[in-house]
């Protein structure tokens, strides 16, 4: 596929995955609120994928391109995953959570919940992941991966149910790094969240530290 940049317009072109919605679960409380408050959830995929696309990359021919973006609904312990390959993203959500844990909430509170999670899942099918590196155990690409998808949350305003915790690190990659790498952001570098995840690509011998230096 041959893509054509019109630098004036540097979005033009730029066409969201096919969405597919699989619901596991058609029985459950949370199934049904889903239903309730997203009847049109393959629109609400697209929108937030175009804003965040824009959120880390300068234009539409730097993005991973997917063909497909799943949506599951499972009843899971697991809040939310995103799993698939490198041209059909999987995003899971679990319809227990919403059940159980959002029983008592107010419908506004769980649009914004489930938006604030969608947020962070599409953000990890799209953002880069440092060379030669593994998720599981190295808390550097762990901080990296799980900080800047919190990082697009907190700055599409998706964050008013968390805060930062004290800590004596800022590698937690939930919530603490995502508030960290949002001030870096706000107060020294507007551009940060393209450069820092550029950084994945850009650094030889990658690091946490080496990424945020750059």
């Amino acid at each position: 596929v041959i893509k054509v940049l019109d630098k004036k317009s540097p979005w033009n072109g730029f066409k969201p995955p096919k969405v597919v919605l699989t619901y596991e679960d058609t029985q459950s409380e949370g199934y049904k609120r889903l239903i309730k408050l997203f009847p049109h959830f393959d629109q609400q995929i697209n929108q937030v994928t175009q804003q965040l696309v824009k959120r880390l990359y300068k234009d539409f021919t730097q993005i991973p391109e997917f063909e497909q973006v799943e949506f599951q609904l499972k009843w899971m312990d697991t809040l939310a995953y995103r799993s698939g390959d490198e041209t059909n993203m999987v995003i899971a959500f679990s319809s227990k959570y919403i059940t159980e844990k959002l029983k008592n909430a107010d419908d506004d509170t769980v649009k914004y919940e489930l938006l604030g999670v969608l947020w962070h899942e599409l953000t990890h099918g799209y953002q880069l992941f440092p060379k030669n590196r593994e998720y599981g155990a190295d808390e550097d690409v762990h901080a990296f991966i799980e900080g800047v998808a919190d990082l697009i949350r907190i700055d599409a305003g998706f964050h008013k149910t968390r805060e930062p915790k004290q800590s004596d690190s800022w590698l937690g990659g939930y919530t603490n790094t995502g508030f960290f790498l949002h001030w870096i952001k706000e107060n020294k570098n507007n551009d940060f969240a393209y450069k820092f995840n550029q950084s994945a690509n850009s650094l030889n011998n990658w690091s946490f530290e080496k990424a945020v230096e750059s």
